[in-house]
């Protein structure tokens, strides 16, 4: 499966490429895999490259932080989504990659409606408005 990896913190052109990965496994119960059909590059994503965004993960790292995909399997113990659902990718689910695994529970399910086009908007701006509503909030910036 091929994946984008980040291999050291610094120049994106030096130590971003494209790595080919094991399949995923077995998944959990709780746990669903979705293939990834947009992922866009915000400038988050650029800061966590140079190593300068607070989320650091150890590397190499598939890296990525939103985007769009189709349910392909699901655990179990699973209820609230089923293959071929669209789903937007959670927030700390890295997802430059072909195929990702999720909680469950942390997707939202897009309307059986949406266009490709509705997808890649929900993926690039709307998940990161939302993202910035809820950190302010939590701040008590916003009611």
């Amino acid at each position: 499966m091929k994946t984008i990896q980040l291999k050291a913190y610094g120049s994106p052109i030096d130590n971003v490429g494209i790595v080919e990965i094991d399949e995923i496994g077995r998944i959990n119960d709780d746990e669903v895999v979705i293939k990834v059909l947009y992922s866009p590059v915000n400038p988050s994503d650029l800061l966590l490259m140079q190593g300068t965004y607070p989320i650091q993960p150890k590397l190499p790292s598939v890296i990525g932080g939103e985007g769009v995909g189709r349910v392909v399997s699901v655990g179990t113990a699973v209820t609230t989504v089923k293959s071929g659902d669209i789903v937007t990718i959670p927030f700390g689910t890295f997802a430059w990659s072909e195929k990702v695994v999720a909680k469950a529970a942390q997707l939202i399910v897009l309307p059986a409606t949406a266009t490709e086009a509705e997808w890649k908007m929900i993926a690039g701006t709307v998940l990161m408005a939302f993202a910035l509503i809820l950190a302010h909030r939590r701040r008590g910036v916003l009611g």
